[in-house]
Formats: structure tokens, sequence, C-alpha cells
């Protein structure tokens, strides 16, 4: 169509990460760092606890050297590798260390502050450590461990990294759902656009407007501008339909005016003809009364093909008088085919414009009717046997058949015309060469038992 867009699987796909994967994926993140940090937390107090107990029943190994064998096993113990434990006073004072080396950093103890437990990070050696303390109100002091954060938040870590690339999986897998459910809205969506612009192409025979870029439209915006001109032009066409309807109907009863006068002068011109024995004249005269009455005789726009052929034997018979040797052939595939609708005076322009372009007063005249059953359609075909060299014109007569001005209404466009107001754009005359090369006009009409 070429008109740009936004599709909308992608403004669909936007809007679903701005408004719910997104936020999911950071409340998500925040959720499992909040869980990390208190599982990270109930840890340490948990273990804390643990060595204040066994502070309580071990107070007296404070100040010798077996105190630090038994805190240095129960700290490996508790924690699964090497830890330093410290004990200080309130003001930061260290009582007990298992360390003297670490005792002796003591910026590493002013972050400490008077609640039940905490941790942070210091660099000990070049190596990141964890300070853990927890202060005893009760005894009014610190429990301080010390220990490398591989070693202390490993488990709590794993969960964490499973939790994350649970997270991680959950969005991706979030997000293709997403994309490929907008996916197929929006390939159903260009599916039916493609639909409507094929049909009203097809049969309306109606080229696109010229749509300025729009990156902000989408599928949906483009499948309403696709509805909307499309309904125009259908009510557009039927107003036509509508218009050239009365005008037919117009033209019908103003040729009726006094039809009475004309059959009675035709009537007259018979009497007078046999009066004088002049055979032909008395032909003609009754063909054109036949011809006049079959057009005015009732309001019915419709007739069957059996009655149309009728009239096209009379028509025949009158040219008779014209061409000297003249030969009229109608093959029927099917015989219930001859009680099929069709519009009067749809084979008498066509077996008229054989007389007016394919016959020279030097040669005789063969006219050939064939009909035939092509599934839910019945097909005319009428031609002349005589080739026809002038290929390059065909599409331009089918072009001519089918333009849409009034100008010259008469003959192959007429019967073209009527037929599509009737029946449908899909129905209507063709022009074409056959296998014998013989100059077709083919009719199209709808099969109805």
């Amino acid at each position: 169509m070429g008109m740009m867009y936004l599709s909308l699987k992608y403004k669909y796909l936007i809007l679903t990460l701005v408004v719910f994967i997104l936020p999911y994926f950071i409340m998500t993140i925040i959720y499992i760092n909040n869980v990390g940090e208190y599982q990270k937390k109930l840890l340490i107090e948990t273990r804390l606890e643990v060595l204040k107990k066994i502070h309580y029943f071990n107070s007296s190994f404070e100040s010798n050297q077996a105190s630090t064998k038994v805190y240095h096993e129960v700290l490996n113990s508790i924690w699964g590798s090497y830890s330093d434990f410290l004990l200080l006073t309130e003001q930061k004072d260290i009582k007990f260390s298992t360390n003297s080396h670490i005792s002796a950093h003591e910026e590493y103890f002013r972050k400490l502050e008077p609640q039940k437990t905490n941790y942070y990070k210091i660099d000990y050696l070049n190596v990141e450590r964890i300070l853990m303390y927890s202060f005893d109100s009760f005894n009014n002091c610190y429990y301080v461990v010390i220990a490398t954060s591989d070693s202390i938040f490993k488990e709590v870590n794993n969960k964490k990294e499973d939790l994350m690339a649970f997270a991680i999986a959950s969005t991706l897998l979030l997000t293709i759902i997403t994309f490929l459910y907008s996916n197929k809205i929006s390939t159903t969506l260009q599916m039916l656009i493609e639909r409507i612009t094929s049909y009203r192409k097809s049969v309306y025979h109606f080229e696109d407007k010229e749509k300025k870029p729009a990156w902000i439209n989408d599928e949906l915006d483009i499948a309403n501008q696709e509805l909307n001109q499309t309904i125009a032009y259908m009510v557009e066409k039927e107003k036509g339909y509508v218009r050239e309807n009365y005008e037919a109907q117009l033209n019908n009863l103003q040729s009726q005016i006094n039809p009475h006068f004309l059959y009675n002068t035709l009537d007259n011109i018979n009497q007078l003809a046999m009066i004088h024995e002049v055979e032909e004249i008395s032909t003609l005269s009754v063909g054109l009364a036949k011809l006049f009455r079959y057009n005015t005789g009732n309001s019915e726009n419709e007739t069957t093909i059996e009655k149309e052929l009728e009239i096209i034997e009379e028509y025949i018979n009158i040219m008779k008088i014209r061409v000297s040797y003249l030969v009229f052939d109608i093959q029927i595939e099917e015989n219930d085919l001859l009680q099929n609708a069709i519009l009067k005076f749809t084979l008498q322009p066509i077996v008229e414009n054989i007389f007016k372009h394919g016959y020279s007063h030097k040669e005789s005249l063969s006219i050939n009717i064939r009909i035939y059953r092509k599934k839910n359609d019945v097909i005319i075909e009428t031609y002349n046997k005589s080739e026809y060299k002038d290929m390059a014109k065909i599409a331009m007569l089918n072009d001519k058949i089918n333009e849409e001005n009034h100008e010259g209404s008469i003959g192959l466009k007429n019967v073209n015309r009527r037929l599509k107001i009737k029946y449908g754009e899909a129905y209507g005359v063709t022009v074409l060469v056959n296998e014998q090369q013989y100059f077709v006009s083919r009719i199209l009409l709808p099969y109805k038992k």
C-alpha cells in the first residue's frame, strides 16, 4: 500500500514491555535483592546468637590461649571456613580477639552501631571480607565476626543467582509470548487489509488514493481507512447504479409513449405490402413490430434466453433482406439453459455489431451463438466465422467497454453496463479471439435453475 506505519505487533510489544514486563522484572529484582539481604541478616543473626550462647558458657576462656582455639573451632563449624572472632566493649575497645593483627585496625570498627545485627564490607590484606556484628544490650558489648564473603554468603548468593536466572528467563518468555501473540494479530489484520484492497481493485477496478506516511498508524488504522474508503466507493457506485436505473426507467417510459401508433403504422405498411405482393417489405414490417412489442410489451427488464433467441431470429429475418447469403447457427449444450434469466436486448446489439463491423456486401455472413455452462455461470459466445487479424485492438476494446463515462453508450458498452448493474461487477461482456482466430463477444451471466 506504500504507507509507512509502526506495526501493531511492535506497538503492543512496547506497551506490554513498558506497562507490564519491565515493571515485573524490576520488582522481581528488587524483591530478590531484598530477600537476599534479609536471608543474609537472618543467617548472620542466627549464627551470632549461637556464638553469644557459646560465649556465655565459656566466658572464662577470654583471657587465655585455649579460648582462641575453642572459638576458632566453633567459628569453623558455624561458618564452614576460617573466621576471626572479636569481643568489643560499648566504647569499641577490644576485650578479646582470635586475631591480634586484625585487632590493631581500629578503623574497621568505627561503623559499629548499637543495634541488634548488621554487617558491612572491609578490605583486610587486600581481600574483601565481611564484618558481621551484633550488639548485646545485656552485657553492653559487640560480638564481631570477620570472614570472607564467599564462605559466608555462598549458599545465599547461589540461591539469589538462581532466582535472578528465573526472573530473566520468565521475562524473556513473557516477551516472546507477547511478540508471537501480537504478531498473530498483526498478520491477521494485514491479511484482512490485503483482502479488502484486492476485492476493491478486482471488483470495482479502483486504485488506492495516495496516503501520507504516518508512522504512528498501525494495522487497525490502515484497516479502518481501507474499509471506510471501500464503503464510501461502494456507496457512490450504488448511487450511480440507482441513478442509471432511474434514467433507464425514464427512457423506457418515454419510449412507450403512444406505442400503438407505431404498431398500427407498421401493420398498415404490412397490409399495403401484402396487397402489392412485396414480400420483403411485409417481412420487414412484421419483424419490426415484433421487436417493438418485445421491448415495450411489459415493464419487466428480464426475460429468458429462449425468448431472447426468438427475437434474434426475427432480427436475422429482417437482416436477410440486406444480406444475400446469411447462415444463423445456435449451439446449446444443455436445454435447461434456455430458461436461464437474461436482460432484454442483450444479444441483439451484439448480433447487430457483427453486421456493422464484420460484414461486407461482397461476401456471405455466418452468425454463430454458442451457449454453455461453467460451474455457476452461463456463457454465451457470439461470433462470425471470419479470421480476425487486428489482435492489438482487443485490450483497447475491452477497456472501452468498461469505461465509466456514458458517451456513446450503445452497443457492447451499453450491454456490459446493464449486465453489471443487474447481476454485479463480476458479470458483463468481454471480447476475445478464440483458437480459430474468430472475433468472439462473450457474455457472462449467473446460472439460475
